[in-house]
């Protein structure tokens, strides 16, 4: 808890001034003048503190019903704390890079050491794996940029990368004098049609500054999508999940999985978005898969955390495509929506865990009649139903709603397709909640009481937020 404190008084130091255009510095008189804060990154810290209190809830009141020891749980939760706050806080490449490949140690060992099965190991596996690969990629990117540019600081290069593509007329600006309305275009307009990218793509051919800018940019999304996840990279997820303990999932979901959509909005977005046109049509149909595979496959889970990590997975891919549009709207639509799902995916992996307890296995078909033994855990959980399904009034409704009429403007023919997402968000959101609520007492109920005081504790901790936050977002 001193550490949660020392947290909570870093972030009221920097939130004093961070609505100043330069941000604030705490750092900068012991030589760490790159730690910075502007309102992106304040946004990002205080999910991590708030995510970070509902892990001290569950660490304080279940400790003894998880299998690892509160001391090391401890050395853990504030080993991750200060990483990611740091994290969020820096403006260096080369130390977002190292914090950005520490913090997969703590969660490593969260799944191969304090998980229960023998399946943790694979889990692991894959998670390391595939960060592994897609760090490396993206180091080889970030020292390129280093290369060409001489300094690591993410405003310095951000200025300084655009400004050699403008200078050079490299890429997109290479049609600026012939078409200069094209900068006030959003991707998806009639204008944009394919004859006009394969025009685009044909002019950038052998031109070694443009494949040079190209090459750091996939490496970039490579690394970012593995974290996000992006479809085919989400293998690790849904069994990283399965095998990790209740804190585990709650912090992979809550904030591990929002450092891709940070970076993507504090490298790409400022400084290599003109050329993400030219992987435009792979990342849209990445984006689309990812929502509409990650609600098909949710459909037909029988396991509990299996079901709620691929919602994960459909509503990031939501985030992604929010992340390739132009303007600052879908920037801030990418974030209500990844601050919304940090807060819903935490408690529905919450009321995974308390059925969990009550049935001994997380298998659907076991889990049937809670209503009668339970009717105060049931109003919670239809409150986090709502949730999920951007019910208005719910914290998930404001970064939908937003990102629904970003893409709509954009493209009459992509937004029926994300749009889709409603309807099978809905779907499997009231088919857990039947699933477990009605239906006759289920005879592999262990034991049949309402939710204790910790459990309780934890679960209107996350509603007050769900309801609070988007209630205010509605007032915005």
């Amino acid at each position: 808890m001193i550490i949660m404190s020392f947290t909570l008084v870093l972030v009221v130091l920097c939130a004093s001034g961070f609505w100043e255009e330069s941000g604030t510095r705490l750092f900068e008189v012991w030589g760490l003048g790159s730690m910075n804060m502007d309102s992106i990154s304040f946004r990002f810290i205080l999910l991590t503190v708030w995510v970070m209190v509902l892990c001290m809830l569950v660490y304080k009141g279940w400790g003894s019903r998880h299998g690892f020891l509160k001391v090391e749980k401890g050395i853990v939760l504030v080993g991750l704390l200060v990483l990611l706050t740091l994290l969020f806080m820096t403006q260096d490449i080369l130390y977002f890079y190292i914090l950005f490949e520490i913090i997969v140690v703590p969660v490593y060992f969260l799944i191969n050491i304090w998980g229960k099965r023998e399946e943790r190991r694979v889990a692991s596996s894959y998670f390391f794996i595939l960060t592994l690969v897609g760090s490396l990629v993206m180091l080889i990117s970030l020292i390129q940029l280093q290369l060409i540019l001489g300094g690591t600081l993410i405003p310095y290069v951000a200025f300084y990368v655009r400004f050699l593509l403008e200078s050079e007329e490299i890429g997109l600006y290479a049609l600026y004098r012939e078409k200069p309305e094209f900068m006030d275009l959003g991707w998806f307009e009639d204008e944009m049609s394919l004859e006009f990218w394969l025009k685009l793509v044909s002019m950038g051919k052998g031109n070694s500054s443009l494949f040079i800018y190209n090459w750091i940019l996939f490496g970039l999304l490579l690394g970012f999508a593995i974290k996000l996840p992006v479809y085919p990279f989400h293998i690790w997820l849904p069994q990283a999940h399965v095998e990790a303990p209740l804190i585990g999932s709650i912090l992979l979901a809550g904030i591990l999985l929002k450092i891709g959509g940070y970076g993507f909005i504090r490298f790409i977005s400022p400084m290599l978005l003109w050329n993400l046109f030219y992987f435009l049509p792979i990342c849209l149909c990445l984006g689309i898969f990812n929502v509409v595979y990650g609600g098909l496959n949710t459909l037909r889970q029988v396991d509990g955390k299996k079901l709620v990590a691929y919602s994960s997975v459909a509503h990031m891919g939501i985030v992604f495509v929010a992340l390739l549009l132009k303007g600052d709207e879908s920037v801030n639509a990418s974030i209500y929506l990844m601050v919304a799902h940090g807060f819903v995916s935490s408690a529905l992996f919450t009321v995974v865990t308390i059925l969990y307890l009550r049935f001994n296995t997380r298998i659907l078909h076991y889990w049937r009649g809670i209503l009668m033994t339970s009717p105060i855990f049931v109003v919670l959980f239809f409150v986090l139903t709502l949730a999920n399904i951007a019910f208005p009034t719910t914290v998930n409704f404001m970064g939908e709603f937003i990102s629904f009429i970003s893409i709509g403007q954009q493209s009459s023919l992509i937004f029926p397709i994300i749009a889709l997402s409603l309807v099978l968000s809905g779907a499997y959101s009231i088919y857990f909640f039947n699933r477990v609520a009605y239906g006759q007492v289920s005879s592999y109920m262990s034991y049949a009481r309402d939710v204790a005081w910790s459990e309780l504790a934890s679960m209107l901790y996350v509603k007050y937020f769900v309801v609070i936050l988007g209630y205010s977002f509605l007032n915005l």
